[in-house]
């Protein structure tokens, strides 16, 4: 009998860059009528990456609209850090 026995628990954190841009309030909304805990948000900034996703802004108004952990990928330069200090609500 194994009695330190770690159990994973799995869980799925769909990205809310494959939702509607124009509407990512409601794509907040489908993850969390789907019984989901998490929320995936890809930072890019088309420079460390070549592709430009959305910025500070964005995950501050979306952390206002959802009570959804954000589980997020920052792919951007440091200089995005100094030109805009503190504006990741996360």
């Amino acid at each position: 009998m194994v009695k330190n026995k770690l159990i994973m628990k799995k869980l799925l954190a769909p990205s809310i860059l494959a939702g509607n841009h124009a509407n990512l309030k409601t794509a907040l909304n489908i993850a969390e009528n789907d019984g989901r805990q998490w929320i995936h948000l890809d930072i890019m900034d088309g420079h460390f990456v070549p592709n430009l996703s959305f910025g500070p802004q964005t995950v501050a108004d979306l952390r206002k609209e959802s009570e959804l952990f954000f589980d997020v990928h920052l792919q951007f330069t440091l200089s995005l850090l100094t030109i805009m200090p503190n504006q990741l609500s996360i």
